[in-house]
């Protein structure tokens, strides 16, 4: 191989911001070791990059780099500076499900840490019956209707209700009278409760749920169930009235002529 050899001029990169070469000419910036391409016009020339060179996020146009010019694998955490990469340097919805890493099956991403920390991956369970009771895993729609299903399937009896109108018998109620109201409860374990109001709209209710003697005197006063059957409730109003309870607690004996009773039973 014949000893010849090519050098070209050369200077350090001050000097080359100074010198403009002619078209085609190249030179050696002898402090950065890299060549220089001049145009004939431009000052410094166009300074060859090098393999080893860091390239500054300033200098990549924006979606110049697309994930078909990175190679797999190619861009690990340990390349990431801790916090580089924050909200505003990501584009809205550019991160998609296919470029979150796979999930075990019944994962999904979150906190239940109780304070704030990193997410996790959190289990999603599908227990009919709630077995593993953990208080960090999440549960399908479909176990939770089946437990909730099953719990109410375990109340042998469902508990109705049958409440009556303001009543005054059409022609007003009497002192020491008997009414009926029907119902559809049963006669098994019903809690039967009556009220009094001085109007058919139920302003004040007040419960006379009792049947008491007035003091010295066998007339009665409350109102008491005297019979109940599968259908029928009998209610017998005290033959002195009733207790009038004022809010501030003081107690006046009152008519229920020109009052409204109402009845209402639970079983």
């Amino acid at each position: 191989m014949p000893n010849i050899q090519v050098k070209l001029r050369r200077g350090t990169t001050a000097q080359h911001g100074s010198f403009t070469g002619a078209e085609g000419e190249v030179t050696v910036d002898t402090d950065k070791d890299t060549v220089v391409v001049h145009d004939g016009s431009t000052a410094g020339g166009h300074e060859l990059r090098k393999k080893s060179d860091t390239i500054a996020g300033s200098e990549i146009d924006n979606d110049a780099v697309d994930t078909a010019q990175i190679a797999a694998n190619a861009v690990t955490s340990t390349e990431i500076a801790n916090d580089a990469v924050t909200t505003d340097k990501i584009n809205l919805r550019a991160v998609t499900f296919p470029k979150i890493q796979l999930m075990a099956n019944m994962n999904v991403v979150g906190n239940l840490s109780g304070s704030t920390a990193s997410p996790t991956s959190v289990s999603v369970l599908d227990e009919d019956a709630m077995t593993s009771n953990s208080a960090t895993a999440l549960a399908t729609q479909q176990s939770i209707k089946a437990y909730v299903d099953n719990q109410i399937s375990q109340v042998s009896t469902q508990v109705s209700k049958y409440t009556s109108t303001w009543f005054n018998n059409a022609t007003g109620l009497a002192n020491g009278g008997t009414y009926s109201f029907s119902h559809d409860l049963g006669i098994t374990d019903i809690l039967v409760q009556v009220y009094v109001s001085d109007n058919s709209s139920g302003t004040n209710p007040q419960l006379v749920s009792y049947l008491s003697h007035a003091p010295g005197s066998v007339q009665t006063y409350g109102a008491t169930i005297t019979n109940i059957t599968s259908n029928v409730i009998d209610v017998q109003l005290g033959s002195y009235g009733y207790l009038d309870i004022s809010n501030v607690g003081y107690q006046t004996l009152t008519t229920f002529v020109g009052k409204y009773i109402k009845v209402v039973a639970i079983g």
